[in-house]
C-alpha cells in the first residue's frame, strides 16, 4: 500500500513540473539492493514504484535531482566512497543525498557524510520544503 506522503510527492513535483521516470519494478529494487549492498527503507521502494526519480537530470527549483535507480549505481560505481549510496544530488552534483551502509537515516556527503534526516520520507519532505538543514 502507498501512503500518503508518496502520492503528495508526486503531486508536487507534477504541480513543479518536474519530468518523472515511470515507477520501477520491485525486482530492479531487489537486484539494486544485492549491488549495493543494503536494504532500501520500505519508504523508498514505496515511492520508487511510482516514480523511478526524475526524468533526464530534471531538478525541482532548489536544484536538487532524485536519482532513478540507474544513475544511482552509475554514481556508485564510480564513487571512491562504497560505504555511501547516493540517490539525489544539489546543484548538478555540489553535494549528494544517500544512504550510508550500516547506518539509520538520510546523509548529506561532499567531503564528509552528514546526518540531516532519520527517515526516506523526512529527507525527501526536506528536499521539497527547501529546508536550510539539506545544505
Amino acid at each position: 500500500m502507498t501512503n500518503y506522503w508518496v502520492g503528495k510527492t508526486i503531486e508536487q513535483w507534477e504541480f513543479d513540473g518536474v519530468e518523472l521516470n515511470k515507477g520501477t519494478s520491485i525486482e530492479t529494487i531487489r537486484s539494486a539492493e544485492r549491488i549495493l549492498g543494503i536494504t532500501f527503507p520500505s519508504q523508498f521502494q514505496q515511492l520508487y514504484e511510482k516514480v523511478n526519480g526524475f526524468k533526464d537530470l530534471d531538478w525541482i527549483e532548489n536544484t536538487f535531482s532524485i536519482w532513478p535507480i540507474e544513475r544511482m549505481l552509475e554514481e556508485y560505481k564510480e564513487s571512491t566512497n562504497k560505504k555511501f549510496i547516493g540517490f539525489a544530488d544539489y546543484s548538478l552534483d555540489v553535494h549528494q543525498i544517500g544512504f550510508l551502509r550500516g547506518e539509520e537515516g538520510v546523509y548529506k556527503y561532499c567531503d564528509n557524510p552528514v546526518k540531516f534526516a532519520n527517515t526516506f520520507e523526512e529527507a525527501i519532505t526536506l528536499i521539497n520544503s527547501d529546508d536550510e538543514s539539506i545544505y
